[in-house]
């Protein structure tokens, strides 16, 4: 449509991402005995279908897994070692769009015209195996190029992961 979001792994705070291969999860969809009778409006909504695709070793000890669920997207970032940082830098090339950071750390994705929100990141948290949750985190968005590029980066309280109670990933 009138709108695009790319989005490229850039850096983890100076070191640049290796270059892996994506593994895809296989796809599910609730399926409808009668779905050939579907009218074409209630056939494309893609709320029951869930896909995802895992970067594994996309920088040192980190896996990027991006999570398709109907129409929203979860990217996380699966930290598997203690680290010298959390800090990870990704493109945004957007068309249209223009991103402004709100009170709450998330990112609302307006229009370039009408500045109405067309998209929302989310206010950032992690979360260990044990189910532990911290919202010590951090997003930073700068313009990279002028040109509808910027970098997004994702900083995570270091305390808080390299704590004795953590448990990896």
């Amino acid at each position: 449509g009138e709108y695009s979001i790319f989005v490229g792994a850039y850096k983890k705070g100076d070191v640049a991402p290796n270059k892996v291969e994506a593994v895809i999860a296989e796809n599910s969809a609730e399926t409808d005995k009668k779905s050939n009778k579907l009218k074409i409006e209630d056939a494309s909504i893609l709320e029951n279908t869930t896909s995802k695709i895992t970067y594994f070793d996309l920088w040192n000890d980190v896996d990027l897994e991006y999570i398709l669920n109907g129409t929203t997207v979860k990217e996380n970032i699966i930290v598997n070692e203690k680290a010298d940082k959390y800090s990870y830098t990704f493109t945004l090339k957007l068309k249209n769009l223009i991103p402004v950071c709100n009170d709450d750390n998330s990112i609302s994705l307006l229009d370039s015209e009408s500045d109405e929100e067309i998209y929302l990141i989310p206010t950032p948290y992690m979360y260990d195996n044990k189910g532990e949750i911290s919202e010590e985190v951090r997003y930073e968005i700068k313009s990279d190029n002028g040109n509808n590029q910027y970098l997004l980066t994702v900083t995570a309280d270091k305390e808080w992961i390299e704590e004795e109670s953590r448990v990896f990933p």
